[in-house]
């Protein structure tokens, strides 16, 4: 997917890397809450300094790959990994694949909202 793609490349996303570096630095003790964490590029990196992080995605393979990336680095206890969605309040959501050529192109709708799409 496109955000696996730049990784293999270069650093994902420099200026957020280094705003949360800068803010970890500031709070020591603070545990890093990733919403959405994606393949975790921020997770594993705040994991690496041996502070507590919290990743929070909807797609199990996702939390696979920050697992295993944890794993390699030794950092896995640092990471408290959860399979979720974030809403405001409780709800079912279904994904939508929104572009099939990005795996992590899917967004995820209400149950009214599916009913409206093609199956």
């Amino acid at each position: 997917d496109l955000i696996s793609k730049q990784i293999l490349n270069s650093i994902w996303d420099i200026d957020s890397s280094i705003l949360i570096m800068h803010m970890v630095n500031l709070y020591p003790e603070a545990t890093f809450l990733d919403l959405g964490s994606n393949l975790g590029p921020f997770s594993v990196m705040v994991a690496s300094t041996g502070r507590r992080v919290i990743a929070v995605d909807p797609f199990l393979r996702n939390l696979a790959y920050i697992r295993m990336s944890t794993m390699l680095a030794g950092t896995q206890n640092n990471v408290r990994l959860i399979q979720n969605t974030i809403s405001s309040h409780r709800e079912t959501l279904y994904p939508l694949i929104t572009d099939p050529n990005n795996e992590g192109g899917i967004a995820f709708i209400t149950e009214e909202e599916a009913k409206t799409k093609p199956k």
